[in-house]
């Protein structure tokens, strides 16, 4: 299950996210922004986000990968960029900023879970992301499910 293909999180005029390299959880994060390696390479995704004003409730039942980060927006913005033409990771269309409240701390947890491809459906996503962003001071890594 090795990291191909990495979606990243940013904040405005961010371009670190070239340089952070995902470790064995397949997650990491640097100050405003965070790479996410993706389980397979050109395989179809689902990415959800969901930004909260406070901690919601931690699931873990369905999932195979849950690791969570601390983050900071200084420009009070956190959004998945777009997909650049040519490029191998972001988004086809744009997503909401995910910095609820402005500038400062938030948590960031992502969830991940791979699914068997569908012959049947060719198109179907073979992985899916949730990533949850809510205002938190820590800038702890936990590693909640590998």
């Amino acid at each position: 299950m090795g990291g191909q293909r990495s979606a990243a999180v940013a904040g405005s005029g961010n371009a670190a996210t070239e340089s952070l390299d995902a470790g064995d959880d397949q997650f990491e994060a640097a100050g405003s922004s965070a790479a996410i390696t993706t389980y397979g390479e050109n395989e179809p995704m689902c990415l959800t986000v969901k930004a909260f004003g406070a901690a919601p409730p931690l699931r873990l039942k369905g999932w195979d990968r849950v690791v969570e980060v601390g983050v900071v927006s200084r420009s009070g913005r956190l959004v998945v960029p777009p997909y650049p033409e040519g490029g191998d990771s972001g988004t086809i269309q744009p997503l909401p900023n995910l910095a609820v409240d402005g500038p400062g701390r938030y948590r960031m947890r992502v969830y991940a879970r791979a699914s068997e491809w569908d012959e049947d459906d060719p198109d179907a996503p073979v992985e899916e992301h949730l990533i949850v962003v809510y205002p938190g001071r820590s800038a702890k890594k936990i590693v909640h499910r590998l």
